[in-house]
C-alpha cells in the first residue's frame, strides 16, 4: 500500500517546506481560484479562527504529562506549554520548521522541550510502548488515504498509556467551504480525503471511546481514550 500514500505525503512535506520558508498563504493558486468564496474570505481575514477550534478548546495537557504532538508546527512557541506545564515532544514534516524550533524552544522552556523530531507520521518507532499520557493529532489526516490514516491509529495506540487521551484532527467533506478549499489543495498539488464524520467515529470505535467532538467551519477535532 505504500505507494498509495508515500508520494501523497512528500507532496504535503514539500508543500508545507515552501509555506514555511516563503510565508505564502495562496502562492501560485490561479487567478480563478483565488477569486473563489473561500478564498477571498480566507485572504480577507474572516475566516481566521473559524475554520478550526485549536485541540486545547477539547482537552488542555496536564502539568507533569508527556504530551506527543503530530503535525504540531510552532505550537511550542505559540501555544501556552508553559501554563500548562506538560512535557512536549514534537513530529513534524517540515525540516525547516523542526530546525527553527529546535533552536528557539530550549530557550523559552528548555525544561518542558523534550524534542521535536522531523519525520512521518507513521514513523514512531524510536517512542516507546505506553510512553505518552496525550497524543494530539493534526495537519495531515486530511491529505493522505484512509487506510494510511488507520496505521497512524494503530502505531499511536502502541505509544499511548492505556485510558490515555488521543486529540485527533480531520476535515468534514460536508462543510459548505470543503469543495472550494479542495480545489485549492489540488492546485497545491495536495489530494484530499473526504471522509464522512460518521466514517471517522466508525474508525475510532477500535481505538477507544470518543468522549468529544467539536467543529470549526470545516474541520473537527475529536478526544478519544485508548481502551
Amino acid at each position: 500500500m505504500e505507494t498509495d500514500w508515500l508520494p501523497r505525503l512528500q507532496a504535503l512535506t514539500e508543500f508545507q517546506e515552501r509555506e514555511y520558508q516563503s510565508r505564502s498563504l495562496i502562492a501560485n493558486l490561479p487567478d480563478e481560484v483565488q477569486a473563489l468564496p473561500f478564498w477571498r474570505e480566507f485572504v480577507s481575514g474572516s475566516l481566521a479562527g473559524k475554520l478550526s477550534l485549536p485541540f486545547y478548546s477539547l482537552h488542555k495537557p496536564k502539568k507533569n504529562e508527556n504530551c506527543f504532538y503530530m503535525g504540531c508546527g510552532p505550537s511550542f512557541l505559540t501555544d501556552p506549554w508553559a501554563e500548562w506545564g506538560a512535557n512536549f515532544y514534537g513530529l513534524d514534516l517540515s525540516t525547516t520548521l523542526a530546525r527553527a524550533v529546535r533552536a528557539r524552544a530550549p530557550q523559552l522552556n528548555g525544561k518542558l522541550f523534550k524534542s521535536l523530531d522531523q519525520g512521518y507520521p507513521h514513523d514512531l518507532e524510536r517512542y516507546s510502548i505506553g510512553q505518552f499520557d496525550t497524543v494530539i493529532a493534526g495537519g495531515f489526516s486530511a491529505y493522505v488515504p484512509q487506510d494510511y490514516n488507520e496505521r497512524v491509529l494503530r502505531e499511536v495506540k502502541r505509544i499511548l498509556k492505556p485510558g490515555g487521551l488521543l486529540l485527533w484532527e480531520g476535515v468534514d467533506p460536508e462543510s459548505s467551504w470543503f469543495e472550494d478549499w479542495s480545489i485549492g489543495q489540488m492546485y497545491r498539488g495536495l489530494e484530499v480525503n473526504d471522509t464522512l464524520i460518521a466514517d471517522w467515529r466508525t474508525l475510532f470505535d477500535s481505538f477507544g471511546k470518543v468522549q468529544k467532538q467539536e467543529s470549526g467551519e470545516l474541520f473537527t477535532w475529536w478526544l478519544v481514550q485508548r481502551s
